[in-house]
């Protein structure tokens, strides 16, 4: 299950994570919107799972990218794609749920389904990850080119 939190925010790091495991030994973990305890959860969901990726993008980073020309949806996309990409080199038959409508054509692979935070086991593990990683890091470096309701 894919995941990210930060998106949207003005100020702090974009963090995507990634969580492999098994939907029975997730099946405990909810979305970390509805967690009073991001903390324990985050014990939870790594000490159960196979595996976890997170990618954390600081604001500076972000700025610079966008200024590139890519959007949170590709930046957020390419994150999702290598971490595809390694769950599938190590565990070929796993399959990849990310939260959301599809961020653009020609990811392949990775599933996507709206709400999955809240269905999906794995994808539950992945929020709650990244969330801690976030809180965690500190970052609170403000995005320039943050735009209020923007839909990049």
């Amino acid at each position: 299950g894919i995941d990210e939190v930060g998106r949207g925010e003005k100020d702090g790091p974009l963090v995507v994570t990634g969580v492999l495991g098994w939907r029975n030994n997730l099946r405990t973990l909810r979305d970390s919107k509805k967690t009073t305890d991001v903390k324990k959860k985050y014990a939870e969901a790594t000490g159960k799972s196979l595996m976890q990726i997170s990618v954390s993008i600081n604001a500076e980073t972000i700025d610079a990218l966008r200024v590139a020309g890519k959007t949170m949806n590709d930046i957020e996309a390419s994150a999702a794609q290598h971490m595809h990409a390694l769950v599938e080199e190590f565990f070929p038959k796993a399959i990849t749920i990310m939260d959301g409508r599809a961020l653009k054509k020609g990811m392949k692979g990775i599933v996507f389904q709206e709400k999955a935070d809240d269905t999906e086991a794995s994808v539950s593990a992945a929020r709650i990850v990244a969330k801690q990683t976030r809180n965690e890091s500190g970052d609170h470096g403000e995005r320039k080119t943050w735009k209020r309701n923007s839909p990049a």
